[in-house]
């Protein structure tokens, strides 16, 4: 039994662009940072990409045919770009942000900062 044949982050955005006509280092590298993209591993500090991976990833991502660009039939065919990035689903991703937003409170870190400047430069009244 042969173990896998891993390929790093610009080998797999070769074989992806070889195999599916797109795909590059740099869009790897972001969609592994930002989640949606193809399940990675990593070897030390190296990150390497299983071909079936990146196959399953490019496949999930491919819709059915189309007439149109409009066709918005076969549009509801490809799976939502949410199932990729761990199956968060629009309304649970906005639920997250207003949990976020209730505990920060009224004013987040940026406006207190803006507030406290503004204080600070008030020329005073004797003036």
């Amino acid at each position: 039994m042969h173990p896998a044949q891993y390929l790093r982050r610009k080998e797999a955005g070769e074989y992806l662009k070889t195999r599916y006509g797109h795909g590059s280092p740099r869009t790897l590298a972001k969609l592994a940072t930002l989640g949606g993209g193809p399940i990675f591993r990593k070897f030390g500090r190296i990150v390497i990409y299983d071909p079936a991976d990146l196959d399953s990833w490019a496949l999930g991502r491919l819709s059915g045919p189309l007439r149109s660009t409009s066709d918005e039939v076969n549009k509801a065919a490809r799976p939502s770009s949410f199932a990729n990035a761990g199956g968060a689903s629009p309304p649970a991703m906005e639920e997250k942000a207003r949990q976020l937003i209730e505990r920060s409170g009224p004013l987040d870190s940026g406006t207190r900062r803006a507030h406290h400047l503004r204080q600070s430069t008030e020329i005073p009244e004797r003036y």
